[in-house]
């Protein structure tokens, strides 16, 4: 229905601002909070399947690899952060491709993180956009824009988020042949 779909965008544009300008601003205050790892995938999961049925793209069941099943983080924004990045990358992906991800447990300075990477069989970048991709209301061109949807928000709050959450996040990309990020957070 397209009334559902102009307010699933309206919704996801208004709260993708909202995030901006919290963090923008320093507003955004990071909780500490205790989450089970595998609860938080099996949620994502759950979210990303419809899209992904009705895009014909295959996610492959998450790969974990974890010493501990719980974690200290605010976990809405980790949710987040996963979410924008695996949905980009059933959006974004062409009809009967794929998208694999995994989490790892790492160890780095005395403290625990969690490394995810999502993979895709998707259209990519180029090295022209992604030098753009984490600027607000970015989008590689019209033709993206209108075959794809998108606001171009995602990837700048992705950004954000984990620099505030002290992460990091680093993307390969080839036009026409996909997109890997990963994320440590």
């Amino acid at each position: 229905d397209k009334t559902l779909g102009a307010a699933a965008f309206l919704l996801e544009l208004v709260d993708d601002v909202l995030t901006i300008n919290k963090l923008d601003s320093g507003e955004t205050e990071l909780k500490e909070e205790k989450f089970v790892l595998k609860d938080v995938v099996s949620e994502l999961v759950s979210m990303i399947s419809a899209q992904a049925l009705i895009k014909h793209v295959t996610v492959t069941p998450p790969e974990i690899t974890a010493e501990h099943s719980a974690f200290i983080g605010d976990a809405l924004s980790f949710r987040q952060i996963i979410l924008n990045i695996t949905a980009n990358a059933v959006k974004y992906n062409k009809d009967g491709g794929k998208v694999m991800t995994s989490f790892t447990e790492i160890q780095r300075d005395g403290k625990t993180f969690i490394r995810f990477v999502c993979e895709d069989t998707g259209i990519g970048m180029s090295p022209e956009y992604q030098k753009h991709m984490f600027e607000p209301f970015s989008q590689e061109n019209s033709t993206v824009k209108n075959a794809f949807g998108g606001i171009g928000l995602g990837l700048p709050v992705v950004r954000k988020m984990t620099e505030a959450m002290g992460g990091e996040v680093e993307v390969e990309s080839e036009k026409d042949v996909g997109t890997k990020f990963t994320v440590t957070l």
